[in-house]
């Protein structure tokens, strides 16, 4: 048997624990995998409750998914769905927060294996 190519690894969980910890909302993640032409889209349904849609088709990677989750969680901070000058400064900072959160949940994740050892 020939070496299988290892699938990228995707720590939605902790993306998710990210997100709402940026965010300050009960964020909830709905992904499909009928293209819509967008790499995701923020959505506030009826009950109040903020969704954060993820097209699967275009977000293969945790990198791609934490860019889409950085941009939509700017437009919801700076409460517009404009690409502004300001919402760029909010997505950079979302985006650089994001990335911090998800190094220390890794640091966590691998002090807990040690432990188990």
């Amino acid at each position: 048997m020939g070496k299988r190519e290892m699938e990228p690894v995707i720590r939605w969980k902790r993306i998710l624990e990210v997100t709402k910890k940026i965010s300050g909302r009960d964020i909830a993640f709905y992904l499909t995998s009928k293209h819509t032409g967008y790499r995701g889209a923020l959505i506030h349904d009826d009950e109040g409750k903020t969704i954060i849609y993820m097209d699967l088709l275009t977000n293969k990677s945790e990198e791609d998914v934490i860019e889409t989750v950085s941009h939509e969680v700017a437009h919801l901070l700076v409460r517009t769905s404009d690409h502004s000058l300001e919402w760029s400064e909010k997505m950079k900072e979302v985006r650089k927060q994001f990335m911090e959160e998800m190094q220390q949940g890794q640091g966590r994740k691998n002090k807990e294996e040690e432990g188990l050892q």
